[in-house]
């Protein structure tokens, strides 16, 4: 069987693009080969290297990307791909409903026999717009995809039809490694070393693309005003995206350049994550906040804004704050938190976040009636 993931956007360090990887490097690919698409580019040859390494190819259309806007550039490329290429099931993720509907209508066009749309975020209001938007994809997300995928029932709300919310959609755990994800003391050593970080410095940590959607600059005001409370605290932002240099020189107007540790994309998230002591996750909108619960599979406290799905919520240590009080994330994250992580790995395996779980849930949406005509 022939496989395409497509994302509707450039393939990076972000959620989406993790939970592919990890998907790939878990199922069982026996008689299967996938591929990855972007309409726009590949940031990261890691990825791109390990899915050439398991027979797959990296295809991009290196299209300008342009988040917030039209999407309707992709719809000719795709087209002339899929009339060249055949697949016996698309995958189409992304947090763009037009592309959802986009990708799923030129599958359909092109007979692809099983078109499957995940949804992986929300948004922040339901303006005009988003009706608007609605109205015109309803329609086509009711009739092309064969499968409704959603991270949590909110991610499918946000995306699809109520019709298919109520009979339809079906709710896939982003599974993680939970042998990677799970407290690794000689690792939290070993990066707070390499990053210059003593061990009375508390850590408060972050990970995700740099964009409006993460909110950045929310905790950069917060470090700039817990500075006045305590000497010892470091930000660690782990990404790279559209407003990273506006970040930047919000952090050197603020004098905090030797307080916000820029990481970057690294592949390793993982071990960065060991050498945080609390995760501040201020998103201004999320479909479930896989980042907070990587973070809890590693044994930190979890502090996120009351936009994160509160069904991210896996273990006692996670609070939800509202981004209009300040105060209360102050107070939040100014937390003796300096001590070892608590290994969570068993309440998150009971959960369902094991990636072998989702995996082998996956593989049985893939291959579940591939003989019929």
């Amino acid at each position: 069987m022939r496989i395409l993931e497509l994302t509707g956007e450039p393939i990076g360090t972000g959620g989406q693009e993790m939970f592919i990887i990890n998907l790939l490097r878990h199922i069982d690919l026996t008689d299967l080969q996938i591929d990855w698409l972007t309409p726009y580019y590949c940031e990261n040859d890691t990825y791109r290297k390990e899915v050439e390494d398991k027979g797959g190819r990296v295809i991009c259309f290196n299209l300008h990307f342009n988040p917030g806007g039209s999407r309707n550039n992709i719809v000719n490329p795709l087209n002339n791909f899929l009339k060249k290429n055949y697949y016996d099931v698309v995958h189409i993720h992304s947090g763009s409903t037009s592309v959802l509907a986009l990708c799923a209508f030129v599958a359909k066009w092109n007979k692809v026999k099983k078109i499957i749309v995940h949804s992986h975020s929300t948004g922040l209001s339901k303006s005009l717009k988003h009706y608007v938007l609605r109205m015109i994809t309803n329609p086509i997300l009711s009739m092309c995809p064969t499968h409704y995928l959603a991270c949590s029932v909110d991610a499918g709300v946000w995306k699809f039809p109520a019709s298919v919310v109520r009979g339809k959609l079906q709710i896939i755990n982003n599974g993680i490694d939970l042998n990677l994800f799970a407290p690794d003391e000689t690792k939290r050593l070993e990066y707070r070393k390499m990053l210059d970080i003593s061990d009375k410095t508390m850590v408060i940590g972050n990970v995700g693309r740099f964009s409006y959607v993460k909110n950045q600059e929310f905790l950069i005001e917060i470090v700039s005003q817990l500075k006045q409370r305590r000497k010892n605290i470091k930000l660690m932002l782990v990404g790279v995206g559209e407003t990273m240099n506006e970040i930047k020189s919000l952090v050197v107007s603020k004098k905090l350049t030797e307080d916000v540790l820029f990481i970057g994309g690294v592949n390793n998230v993982y071990d960065y994550m060991q050498a945080m002591d609390i995760f501040a996750f201020p998103s201004r909108w999320e479909g479930l906040g896989m980042v907070g619960v990587e973070a809890q599979a590693i044994g930190m406290p979890v502090v996120a804004s009351t936009a994160v799905p509160i069904s991210m919520k896996l273990v006692d240590d996670v609070v939800f704050l509202s981004l209009d009080d300040i105060n209360a994330w102050l107070g939040g994250l100014n937390r003796d938190v300096l001590k070892s992580h608590v290994n969570n790995t068993d309440i998150m395996r009971r959960h369902g976040y094991d990636i072998n779980l989702t995996a082998k849930d996956i593989r049985v949406l893939y291959t579940q009636d591939r003989n019929k005509n």
